[in-house]
């Protein structure tokens, strides 16, 4: 199944590459160690893993909380993020789910396809032991139906130690997406896809009725899927009409 990726703006298209599958890089850390099992090439280690991305973070970023202000205190030093762009990129919001505060990093991307697929946010369980961040946050995972809701895909997390101060280096991994359908065997393929034409107008039907309320989502996304076009994942460069597989001789 194709998997369209795109940014919704084109301020960020020199920061992020198409997010990488794990699947290699999981099966190499495993020793070929028949003792054991074999998990290299266990198929359920290869199933799971190969319907699973990682997303890293474009910038340079280093923050305290202020609880007095209840705001994010930016090292201004060590962070790349131009200043003026900052509450573009970093918001904290009090949550009534939750008795810590909720840190969003805004990624500015999303993902579509053109059949029903899940996506859902997991930690990034090899990277947990590279950055002590994640002894002091606890991701908010989700999971969304990319055929039928097109949403922004960004790292949010609640603080666990008001007290902490947490870094995050360009190119760190900051989650995992993993993408199921209907069919257990399918294959997952990333691709590139134009922010324009039906797929931008969709997607600000979508998040403009969606940012106008609180509750009653799930509503929304029938309401959605009615007005969805057959076809929004074209590949970037590719004619959109098909033009571009005919051969002239």
């Amino acid at each position: 199944m194709d998997i369209g990726w795109t940014l919704i703006s084109h301020n960020l298209e020199l920061l992020y590459d198409v997010p990488e599958n794990l699947v290699s890089r999981v099966r190499n850390s495993y020793d070929n160690d028949s003792t054991n099992g074999n998990i290299k090439n266990c198929l359920g280690v290869q199933d799971l893993w190969g319907s699973v991305y990682e997303l890293k973070f474009p910038f340079d970023l280093r923050f305290k909380f202020n609880k007095e202000s209840n705001q994010v205190i930016v090292d201004d030093e060590f962070t790349n993020i131009d200043l003026s762009k900052l509450n573009e990129v970093v918001r904290c919001s009090e949550s009534e789910f939750t008795k810590n505060p909720v840190i969003q990093l805004m990624l500015g991307m999303f993902f579509v396809s053109d059949k029903p697929c899940t996506l859902t946010v997991i930690p990034p369980i090899f990277e947990l032991e590279k950055n002590p961040m994640w002894s002091k946050i606890r991701l908010v995972s989700a999971r969304m139906n990319i055929h039928s809701w097109q949403r922004d895909v960004n790292f949010a997390f609640e603080l666990l130690d008001k007290d902490a101060e947490i870094t995050i280096r360009k190119g760190e991994v900051i989650s995992y997406i993993m993408f199921n359908s209907k069919n257990l065997d399918e294959k997952f393929h990333i691709k590139k896809v134009e922010f324009k034409g039906k797929l931008k107008e969709h997607y600000h039907l979508v998040n403009g009725s969606r940012s106008m309320i609180s509750s009653g989502t799930r509503q929304l996304i029938s309401k959605a899927l009615g007005k969805r076009p057959k076809k929004l994942v074209r590949e970037e460069g590719k004619c959109p009409y098909g033009f571009d597989k005919l051969k002239f001789w």
